[in-house]
């Protein structure tokens, strides 16, 4: 964990929206701009010094704040990026729809629309996808007692595998 980590971090949203991370296609794989995590990345991130969040370009290491496994992740994402169907059997995530209109599928079945302003909370075990139509979206993912991808499961030929080892585990076992 960072030594010196910041006593706050603002996030302002225009300067969010001007991220060039949020811009790129999903077929490059974007998976959004994390700001928080449980684990830095040395090569492609660096502590941040300024509580006032900025986006880095594309040529230089990110700005985030490390918070340990077991503590939050926060990530703004687009309707370009993608994000499988998966579940967490220790975190739970809330989403907050900043503009726009987002599509969430719960539990493999019902879909909830979120307009801007609307949160929903997915508790731990509920498998989620968000739904890309081409309908934009900015959105912020708040994900609490977050182990990365330690505690993030997705389905392997119909069995539950922890996407890190992508190994089949026993899902009574976390219930």
């Amino acid at each position: 964990m960072n030594p010196k980590m910041l006593p706050y971090l603002v996030l302002r949203k225009e300067c969010v929206k001007s991220d060039w991370k949020l811009k790129v296609q999903l077929k490059e794989k974007n998976n959004g701009r994390k700001v928080l995590v449980n684990e830095i990345y040395p090569s492609k991130e660096v502590h941040a010094q300024n509580p006032e969040w900025k986006p880095s370009t594309e040529t230089d290491k990110t700005p985030i704040v490390e918070t340990g496994f077991g503590g939050v992740e926060v990530a703004t994402f687009t309707h370009e990026a993608g994000q499988d169907c998966h579940k967490h059997f220790i975190g739970t995530e809330i989403y907050t729809v900043l503009e726009g209109t987002m599509c969430i599928r719960l539990e493999e079945k019902e879909e909830i629309v979120l307009e801007a302003g609307d949160e929903l909370i997915v508790f731990p075990n509920t498998t989620h996808e968000v739904l890309i139509d081409g309908t934009p979206f900015l959105t912020r993912v708040h994900s609490i007692d977050c182990f990365g991808d330690k505690d993030k499961y997705v389905k392997k030929n119909g069995e539950w595998c922890q996407v890190l080892t992508l190994k089949r585990i026993d899902t009574t076992e976390m219930k």
